[in-house]
């Protein structure tokens, strides 16, 4: 799709906490998802901060990874520092009332590479249990969309929202898109197989003339570990050396937290 006359909204999952089962904590220092991760995605893909505005949800997580995210774009080339709306909101994040529903969903996922089938499942035995309410989802979802496109009205053509927050919160809105709004651009791959999002990874939703048009998968760290691995590998050529290489390799492992070797498709 051509992009010059969209307006965009890249709805993110959030980076990696530095201290797992803390919700008070920031942002991991290491590692796939960290400081380093991000700074690299940014050179990478945000140069600039071409961000009209950044929405993040209530949380120190989702602070640390806007923060991270300005940051970084602000060493390389802040352009549009004066026109970028920074700002935190409620709406990203479950309420009070809807908190139980979302862990209960959350602990129905398996711990290790869950899919959209399992949030799917997940949200059907929560229903069956009656732990959420047979409109849960569609409640949500439609909460935090109609949140979305409200903010989205003086965002001019052609510019790029940036919305943070908590998996599975924006895979269940594309969920939710894809099962209450069927059209044929927005019939993604068989999402039931796809694996639900890494951290920084996400969802960019298209609009064109002010109507939903498209709906793509972001899998940032696929290209920030391509990048990587061809900065390791330069690195190891200049070198001419069999243990320079292994020492790039290991040294690119260790800061980033990315498997280095294998670039499948997710």
């Amino acid at each position: 799709m051509k992009t010059d006359k969209v307006k965009r909204v890249l709805l993110m999952q959030l980076g990696a906490r530095a201290v797992e089962g803390d919700p008070s904590s920031g942002l991991k220092e290491r590692g796939a998802g960290g400081l380093e991760y991000i700074r690299k995605l940014t050179e990478i893909e945000f140069p600039g901060l071409p961000f009209r505005k950044i929405i993040h949800a209530p949380s120190p997580l989702a602070a640390a990874t806007a923060e991270a995210i300005i940051g970084s774009a602000r060493d390389l080339l802040w352009t549009s520092a004066e026109d970028t709306v920074v700002k935190e909101s409620g709406m990203l994040f479950p309420d009070e009332k809807s908190m139980p529903g979302w862990l209960a969903i959350s602990n129905g996922l398996p711990k290790n590479n869950p899919r959209f089938a399992d949030l799917r499942k997940a949200i059907s035995e929560c229903v069956d249990q009656s732990k959420i309410g047979a409109n849960f989802l569609s409640h949500e979802a439609g909460r935090i969309f109609q949140f979305i496109e409200s903010e989205l009205t003086d965002i001019p053509e052609g510019e790029t929202m940036l919305c943070l927050t908590p998996s599975p919160l924006p895979e269940a809105m594309v969920l939710w898109l894809r099962e209450a709004r069927p059209h044929p651009r927005l019939k993604l791959r068989d999402i039931g197989r796809a694996h639900m999002l890494n951290h920084l990874d996400g969802f960019i939703l298209f609009y064109k003339e002010g109507i939903l048009a498209d709906v793509a998968l972001a899998n940032y760290r696929k290209k920030v570990r391509t990048r990587v691995f061809e900065e390791a590998v330069t690195k190891a050529l200049k070198e001419k050396d069999r243990g320079a290489y292994n020492q790039a390799f290991a040294a690119a492992a260790d800061k980033y937290g990315l498997p280095l070797e294998e670039i499948e498709d997710e």
